[in-house]
């Protein structure tokens, strides 16, 4: 992966023929030093396996990523980043430039369940291409009231789910939240987790707050398959494409898409991480 236009941030993913995994390198910039095709020799012992995302909840759970980073200190996750150089040195070696690799397409049979990870489907973590996907008409972003104050705090959270929300874009940008909270396209969506929600908190309530304090969104767009599978199409706010419009015959359901990019789960969902724009193809 590159990290180039800013939807991977502070990692990069390698991979060879059994399987990929995401490497928490701790540092910006790392398509200055790492290219896409490169070989990198990586040497495990000292550094910290562990998994992202996992979830045993009985309504959503399932299986995450497992990383290779450092132990998280805070105790919070499995891993944390690579932040020290010298450890970075002591442990990720630079191979040969090479050809980027192609990326594999995948067929209905091949994606993976909810139970899956990187040691019992080949494919997660790898460069690969799902065709002919189309659009669920479906989001999921979560925003905070004040993004300064406490994020597991169910009153400062706002999820944006369950449909489309207006948002037509990759992702949002600062301005683009900015704007969709102006144009009150989230004004009746209630405030907390769905366990915790009052009819009375809603953003219209918090909308001057949460205009003052907006940050870039991450969003994920949902997709499915032409055997049913739902695909998230996970992107940054930060990133360069973050405000790019999705072709309007995609949104209306009259043309389908191939995405090319990484296949990674989350809590038993397929996340599909794009490395640049031109991951996404129009079918006509």
């Amino acid at each position: 992966t590159s990290d180039q236009v800013g939807n991977f941030y502070r990692s990069f993913y390698i991979q060879d023929g059994t399987a990929g995994i995401e490497i928490k390198m701790g540092k910006t910039g790392l398509y200055n030093e790492y290219k896409i095709g490169q070989t990198v020799y990586v040497k495990c012992k000292g550094l910290t396996l562990g998994m992202y995302g996992f979830s045993s909840s009985s309504s959503y759970g399932g299986q995450g990523m497992v990383q290779l980073g450092c132990v998280d200190p805070s105790g919070e996750y499995e891993t944390s980043y690579i932040e020290v150089q010298s450890i970075i040195d002591e442990h990720i070696f630079k191979g040969p430039e090479g050809t980027p690799d192609e990326p594999v397409v995948l067929e209905e049979s091949q994606l993976p369940g909810k139970n899956d990870n990187q040691t019992s489907n080949e494919f997660i973590g790898r460069l690969v291409t799902i065709k002919n996907l189309r659009y669920a008409n479906e989001v999921f972003a979560l925003l905070y009231i004040n993004p300064n104050l406490e994020h597991k705090e169910s009153s400062n959270r706002v999820f944006l789910s369950d449909e489309q929300h207006n948002i037509t874009t990759w992702a949002m940008s600062e301005q683009n939240v900015i704007r969709h909270l102006r144009a009150g396209d989230w004004d009746d969506v209630l405030i907390g987790n769905s366990n915790d929600q009052s009819p009375d908190e809603t953003v219209a309530k918090y909308k001057d707050i949460m205009i003052r304090y907006a940050t870039p969104a991450n969003v994920s767009q949902y997709f499915t398959t032409p055997g049913g599978t739902e695909i998230q199409i996970r992107t940054s706010g930060y990133c360069r494409f973050a405000d790019l419009e999705i072709d309007p015959d995609v949104l209306a359901g009259r043309k389908t898409i191939d995405a090319t990019g990484i296949l990674t789960m989350y809590q038993g969902s397929i996340q599909f991480v794009l490395i640049d724009q031109t991951g996404i193809k129009v079918n006509d």
